[in-house]
């Protein structure tokens, strides 16, 4: 699955009048239409507009508000790498494609990454692999995005490289002291060689020793379990995860995370998941 790009440093930040970080995409679109309707169109809450317009996947409003956005600033890096990313959700790839290059005529450093990892994406959507992994690995170089890293993690194991894989989540923990990343390299190692295995077990029993949760480290070890055909030893490890999962759920506002790893439990143990409010209201 293709991760989403961090634009990082070329972002447009939105004041906490306008957007809190809690607000869902409708909220947030409501309060720049708010924001709009007093202060008047700029390119930078049309550009948030769309930005929040494609989340909900609505991408043809989301190119709407971007070409408003570019026709206030024509030169409004954001806009023009967000609607890149639009034109390639709406499968016109060309499009975004010749936007991008267009992009990568800039001697801004820090920019330059970003448009280069947007490409790798366009690339990794595309299926180009190749060219992906290349873009992304030059990326990388300039800036350690987490989201990049992974991108690259997973177009590396969709061309069946798990080597540059490992090595890459594994260079990239080390350099950004990312919890996200060693989560990913420990998954990956799980599912290589014994040796491969090995290292994800030792990592996993040394997490298990700190912190007050446990669950995705049991879950992690319950995987390594399965791989090396130890069944029982798994169902321990998974029903002290789910039991651990349930007492955390709030049934009336239940964490999206946990509701995953438990679905991700219930998977592996063969059973269906315990019904929660959500599940009762879908």
């Amino acid at each position: 699955m293709i991760r989403r790009v961090v634009l990082a440093l070329v972002l447009v930040s939105c004041t906490t009048a306008i957007v809190r970080a809690h607000d869902g995409p409708e909220h947030v679109i409501e309060a720049i239409d708010a924001e709009i309707a007093r202060a008047g169109a700029t390119a930078e809450l049309l550009y948030r507009r769309a930005c929040e317009r494609r989340a909900l996947r609505d991408y043809s409003a989301a190119e709407v508000d971007l070409l408003a956005s570019l026709k206030l600033d024509d030169a409004f890096s954001p806009a023009q790498l967000e609607l890149a990313r639009v034109l390639a959700r709406r499968g016109d790839s060309p499009r975004a494609l010749a936007l991008v290059e267009e992009l990568l005529q800039t001697d801004e450093k820090q920019l330059r990454a970003t448009v280069l990892a947007l490409r790798g994406e366009l690339h990794a959507v595309a299926g180009n692999t190749t060219p992906a992994i290349a873009d992304l690995t030059d990326a990388l170089a300039v800036r350690p995005e987490v989201e990049w890293y992974l991108l690259r993690a997973d177009v590396q194991q969709t061309a069946g490289d798990q080597q540059s894989q490992l090595t890459g989540l594994r260079d990239g923990w080390q350099r950004t002291a990312s919890p996200v990343l060693q989560h990913a390299y420990c998954d990956a190692l799980i599912t290589g060689t014994p040796q491969h295995r090995a290292e994800a077990a030792a990592m996993i029993e040394a997490e298990l020793l700190i912190g007050r949760y446990h669950s995705a480290w049991l879950l992690r070890r319950a995987r390594v379990h399965l791989a090396e055909q130890n069944r029982r030893a798994a169902e321990v490890d998974l029903h002290t995860a789910l039991n651990e999962v349930q007492s955390r759920l709030n049934p009336a506002r239940p964490d999206p995370t946990l509701l995953a790893e438990r679905n991700a439990i219930c998977r592996l143990l063969g059973t269906a998941p315990p019904a929660t409010k959500v599940d009762l209201d879908d």
